[in-house]
């Protein structure tokens, strides 16, 4: 975590899972899983946790984005 004016998780954390959800919804979110993680749309669901424990606004963005997407 990161703490400045107020707590926020790591930039680089956001940046990575707002690329992801944006290039699962061109390609598909199976496409984005690079690591081999055999539950990636739970793995993705724990880095937006994660996220929403310090930005509950934006984790629900994220959250919605996710549900959005068609691949399952």
């Amino acid at each position: 975590l990161v703490v400045n004016d107020k707590v926020n998780p790591p930039r680089q954390m956001r940046r990575q899972v707002r690329a992801i959800l944006h290039n699962a919804a061109q390609t598909g979110l199976n496409a984005q899983n690079r690591m081999n993680h055999p539950n990636f749309r739970g793995y993705v669901l724990g880095l937006i946790a994660h996220i929403g424990q310090t930005a509950p606004d934006l984790a629900a963005t994220f959250r919605g984005q996710l549900v959005a997407l068609s691949d399952s």
